[in-house]
């Protein structure tokens, strides 16, 4: 029998086209296998991002933990300059793509209690050193030394990074 010629049908006598039959179901089954490729890509793909985004996390948490720990110690007025910059860049910059309330929270307590260092250091004022500064919050009766916000911010990256 030719390949293009149709069967009859047992139940009516109508045609069956089995090339066509054929032709569409591989194309249904090409077009199932691009969408499952395409669906396996975006899961990986989500994947790479929620990797990257966790190392980029981590990174930036060492970074600015680092930054305040040395910005707590630092008793050199060059030195303390130089980091109180790069807490401001880190904080005002990519951290803020990846950081959680808990980070935010301890990070705004920094960032004040660094607001009132700078007041007290501006112009004509003597060098007061960040190991020496202690910041009391409005409302509080307690203050706090930078080495103690510093510990805070460590423990709220902690708890952001799952313990």
């Amino acid at each position: 029998m030719p390949e293009n010629e149709s069967l009859d049908n047992a139940s009516g006598g109508k045609k069956i086209n089995w090339e066509l039959i054929l032709k569409i179901a591989g194309a249904l089954v090409a077009v199932g296998g691009l969408a499952f490729g395409i669906y396996q890509y975006s899961g990986q793909s989500r994947k790479d991002k929620d990797i990257m985004l966790q190392k980029q996390r981590f990174e930036l948490y060492f970074k600015i933990t680092e930054v305040t720990s040395k910005f707590a110690q630092s008793s050199d007025p060059k030195e303390s300059e130089q980091l109180r910059k790069q807490f401001w860049e880190i904080s005002y910059g990519q951290l803020g793509i990846v950081e959680d309330e808990t980070v935010i929270k301890a990070m705004k307590k920094f960032g004040k209690a660094v607001q009132g260092w700078e007041r007290i250091n501006e112009p004509p004022s003597d060098f007061n050193s960040p190991s020496d500064f202690v910041f009391y919050p409005p409302g509080e009766g307690s203050g706090y030394t930078f080495e103690q916000l510093s510990y805070e911010l460590s423990q709220a990256v902690k708890a952001s990074l799952g313990d």
